[in-house]
């Protein structure tokens, strides 16, 4: 009898699944309009800011560097956040120790949604550079504290990400710094308490930078700016619950379904489960990361995108538990063809529709400029067909800098108005 031929590594579903991934998100990235904020990045707006070093406006040095540097290199974001937005799932995946094809089919599909986390988070780029590149790099960080092997090299690594993770997001940069001095000093981690306190001290000195900012001490003054205390802890409850609700709601969704076939499948696990130190740890490491939101404002769905995150952790342990501890979850290949089926789909309606928002935005600019040609200065147009798929899209006559970051980005007069209908 013939041995089974080994099929190549490069070959096999796991990598060509990442890479079909990686592909597609290249492609999808390449039809997002720019967000007004990012057009603000690329004019004279951020010219100001960086030339002032930021001074004043927020301590998210590296995420502001990063706005302003690859927003002026547009080519290479599609590269940029498909990477990200890949390596995200990578590392979840590899956390959770979950290899299983549907449930991986299915964190990509939550990924993709078209919601709140892919309009705020991945199509809007500034939003991307401040809220996503940070969960990427802490999950990075995470990553090679928990599970690199002992090495000087990653202790460098560690302490060079570790640093720059504190520079995008102020409650993530919180988030880091409490992880890591919680890894550092509790007495089970002795096997990596070294790589740890590397962590915490990179995580220490950046948050140092970010928090020394001007802009942080107006804040608490209670000064009008950009960012300001929430005007109330019930008002900030209720709108880091709708933001919380907006973003998360898939997976909450998700893990309330494996909560179900739990305790179907396995009432003496489920009758365990509230005494669970991990399912505790899980609810402190959200509370943790999301009580600043409370006090804060402006807050929104990208604010939670770590959060969210690390509910798919959960969702992923939640599966691996029931699929072990139980009877085993149906193994045929018919839910793994459903999935891909229903990725397909998500795909192709996440596809056309910023195709279709990409050519109406090509529209609305070719039809403003051939009014500017006629030497008209006040433009009245149609609201652009789906202009949700794209963050504070069509606001150029409520805001000023809207409307200015709107005229530079497309080389129109300044004494240009526009209007809609």
């Amino acid at each position: 009898m013939r041995k089974p031929i080994k099929q190549p590594r490069f070959l096999r579903w796991e990598p060509l699944f990442y890479l079909s991934f990686f592909v597609f998100l290249m492609l999808l990235t390449c039809y997002f309009p720019p967000a007004p904020d990012d057009r603000l990045w690329t004019g004279s707006y951020g010219e100001e800011l960086f030339l002032r070093g930021f001074a004043n406006y927020n301590g998210r040095y590296l995420g502001n560097l990063c706005a302003y540097v690859l927003l002026r290199v547009p080519w290479i974001l599609p590269l940029v956040k498909a990477s990200a937005h890949t390596g995200i799932l990578w590392l979840t995946q590899r956390f959770a120790g979950n290899r299983d094809r549907r449930f991986l089919l299915l964190s990509a599909i939550l990924l993709l949604l078209p919601g709140p986390l892919l309009i705020q988070d991945f199509a809007w780029t500034t939003a991307f550079l401040n809220y996503e590149m940070p969960v990427l790099l802490l999950l990075t960080v995470a990553f090679l504290v928990y599970k690199a092997r002992r090495r000087a090299a990653w202790f460098v690594v560690i302490a060079i990400l570790g640093f720059a993770t504190q520079l995008f997001m102020e409650h993530y940069s919180l988030f880091a710094l409490a992880v890591s001095g919680c890894t550092a000093l509790h007495p089970k981690c002795k096997a990596y308490r070294a790589r740890a306190l590397v962590w915490l001290c990179s995580a220490a000195a950046g948050a140092a930078l970010m928090f020394s900012n001007a802009n942080y001490l107006r804040v608490l003054r209670g000064e009008k700016g950009y960012q300001r205390v929430a005007p109330g802890l019930l008002p900030g409850f209720l709108r880091a619950l709708a933001g919380f609700a907006a973003a998360c709601a898939p997976v909450l969704l998700l893990i309330a379904i494996l909560l179900l076939l739990l305790r179907r499948r396995n009432p003496a696990a489920w009758v365990r489960l509230p005494r669970s130190r991990l399912l505790w740890l899980c609810i402190a490491l959200l509370a943790a990361l999301n009580a600043p939101l409370l006090f804060v404002f402006p807050m929104g769905p990208r604010c939670f995108s770590l959060t969210a995150v690390l509910l798919l952790l959960m969702a992923h342990r939640l599966f691996t538990f029931a699929a072990r501890k139980s009877t085993p979850l149906p193994t045929r290949p018919r839910g793994a063809r459903s999935l891909t089926v229903a990725l397909a789909a998500i795909m192709a309606i996440d596809l056309a529709g910023y195709m279709f928002i990409h050519a109406a935005n090509l529209a609305k600019v070719a039809e403003v400029r051939a009014q500017v040609a006629q030497g008209n200065r006040t433009i009245v147009l149609r609201h652009t067909p789906m202009r949700f798929l794209v963050n504070a899209l069509d606001q150029e006559p409520n805001n000023r800098n809207i409307l200015r970051g709107f005229l530079e980005y497309y080389g129109l007069p300044e004494d240009v108005t526009i209007h809609y209908e």
